[in-house]
C-alpha cells in the first residue's frame, strides 16, 4: 500500500524523508549511499500520467544513513495543485548512467488540499 503524504497548498515545510534500500549479494536489504555519484529528479504526476511538476537534484538532501533521501521542494511548490498525485522519485547513478525509481510498483501518493478562502 502506497504511503500517502497530505499537504495544504500553502504548507511551509513540505519536506519528506525516504529510506531507500537495495539488495546486497546475500539478498539482504542494504541502505544505498547517495552521498556521491547520484542525481535526482522528482516528478509529480496526475492520474492520467501527465507530469504536472518536476524537481531536481538541488531539491534533495542525500546521505549514507537513514533517511538517505530528503525531498526539500520549495514551500510554494504546490500552491497551484489540488487533488491526488503520484510522486516519482528517480535516482541516476552518474558513473553508469543507470536510473532507479523509488518503489516503482507503488510510488508515494501526494494529496494536496487547496488553501481555504474567506467567505465573500
Amino acid at each position: 500500500m502506497a504511503r500517502t503524504w497530505q499537504y495544504r497548498a500553502d504548507q511551509e515545510l513540505p519536506h519528506r524523508a525516504l529510506a531507500w534500500y537495495e539488495r546486497d549479494s546475500n539478498d539482504l536489504p542494504s541502505i544505498i549511499d547517495f552521498t556521491s555519484d547520484w542525481t535526482f529528479t522528482i516528478d509529480i504526476v496526475d492520474d492520467s500520467g501527465v507530469k504536472v511538476k518536476s524537481f531536481t537534484n538541488s531539491d534533495v538532501v542525500k546521505s549514507d544513513i537513514i533517511p538517505n533521501v530528503i525531498l526539500k521542494w520549495p514551500a510554494s511548490a504546490f500552491t497551484d495543485l489540488d487533488g491526488e498525485y503520484r510522486v516519482h522519485v528517480m535516482a541516476r547513478k552518474v558513473s553508469t548512467g543507470l536510473d532507479d525509481m523509488f518503489d516503482p510498483e507503488d510510488p508515494p501518493i501526494l494529496q494536496v488540499t487547496p488553501v481555504p478562502t474567506d467567505p465573500v
